[in-house]
């Protein structure tokens, strides 16, 4: 799961995995494929009560 905290919203996002990793010009890491993620607002507190994602 990966937490991203540089805006006014929390973005997490469910499916990390090499497939969804892209490089752009300047090899820099770009995460794609955005179907499970989730957005909260900075004050709320997200609970987890399913498990999603690609097992390993």
């Amino acid at each position: 799961m990966y937490l991203h905290e540089e805006g006014e919203q929390i973005v997490i996002h469910h499916d990390i995995k090499a497939s969804n990793v892209l490089i752009d010009e300047d090899m820099n890491p770009r995460l794609g494929d955005f179907g499970l993620a989730r957005i909260y607002e900075r004050d709320s507190q997200p609970h987890t009560t399913v498990i999603v994602g690609t097992p390993g």
